[in-house]
């Protein structure tokens, strides 16, 4: 009976991109995302790579299904789960999650497909969570020197090379993405984005050169990311 009332409560509200931006019901291609209900699980529990460099569809009793894709799991929780959205998910225009707990099924969850919902990891402060070319966490004690390189980490920008739920293990340059310096209104292309290795298939790393500028947007296919931070010095 416990099990039956737990399932009955559990409810998702909603999911967004895991590196931020708005709660809706939205999702790209090879996206990390984040859903967020509640009763979706116990205690916090993060998956690992097995020996074969993938991802589990099950984690703690957790099943997520794209399309009726089994999603690799990243994290559970009982408000929050991250997955990876199929590479399957490319060209089409809408899509349905569904939450499985133990066995029982959530209501389906209505998605639409875009083709990329490009967001930077961020910290609290909405700088980019960036390594610094000399290999130091980009901050404000720690600042990119102008004329050098950083690298960022993002999702959503809609495809990816790989199979779902994999490890990344080499560089492979696929993103045709953009940086935008806001204060600047300038484009900055930047010297490598694609696969990165050691993350999950769709966790894409970009590396370019800030220039002056500190505040920018990552662009894809026309849509741009929440605005990011950094820290540069002269």
């Amino acid at each position: 009976m416990a099990g039956n009332e737990q399932l009955v409560a559990a409810r998702i509200f909603g999911l967004n991109n895991a590196a931020g931006g708005d709660l809706a019901g939205r999702v790209a291609a090879a996206e990390v995302v984040s859903i967020y209900g509640l009763h979706l699980g116990s205690q916090p529990v993060y998956a690992n790579f097995d020996a074969a460099g993938f991802l589990p569809t099950t984690l703690a009793g957790v099943q997520v299904a794209i399309n009726g894709t089994p999603a690799p799991l990243l994290y559970v929780s009982d408000t929050q789960i991250n997955a990876v959205a199929p590479l399957a998910l490319s060209n089409l225009p809408s899509a349905s999650l569904r939450v499985t707990l133990n066995s029982g099924a959530l209501p389906d969850f209505r998605l639409v497909v875009d083709t990329a919902i490009p967001q930077v990891a961020r910290n609290a402060n909405s700088s980019a969570a960036a390594i610094n070319q000399d290999g130091s966490v980009n901050s404000s004690a720690h600042t990119a020197v102008v004329g050098s390189f950083v690298s960022i980490w993002a999702t959503g920008t809609g495809s990816a090379p790989g199979m779902d739920g994999q490890m990344a293990n080499s560089p492979q340059n696929f993103c045709g993405c953009t940086i935008h310096d806001i204060l600047r209104n300038q484009d900055i292309v930047p010297s490598y984005a694609g696969a990165a290795p050691g993350f999950v298939t769709g966790v894409v790393q970009i590396n370019f050169q800030p220039g002056t500028g500190t505040l920018f947007s990552l662009e894809v296919n026309g849509k741009a990311s929440d605005a990011f931070s950094i820290a540069v010095s002269q």
